[in-house]
């Protein structure tokens, strides 16, 4: 009788040591997931970040504005009906 709860103790210990192991491997696995997550959310974020800077430089600049100074009024533009017909 003493032999079999040895041979039971025994076995305990290795299902106890066994599932310790795997506990560990899947530990491992589940480092190995995050960190191969936060590097291809790394890689994503560059490629968009450098998408965007392409993009950016392919367009083509924005006319730039004429300066305020140098608007042509109505009256500089068209000549009025006064001058017109005064020269006739």
């Amino acid at each position: 009788m003493h032999e079999a709860s040895d041979e039971e103790a025994e076995n305990t210990h290795r299902g106890r040591l066994r599932r310790e192991d795997q506990t560990a491997q899947r530990s491992v696995g589940d480092a190995e997931d995050i960190t191969d997550s936060w590097r291809l959310r790394s890689e994503d974020q560059t490629a968009r970040r450098l998408a965007a800077e392409i993009q950016k430089s392919c367009q083509a600049p924005p006319a730039p504005a004429p300066p305020l100074g140098s608007r042509v009024t109505r009256s500089q533009g068209i000549p009025s009906a006064s001058v017109s017909n005064g020269s006739g």
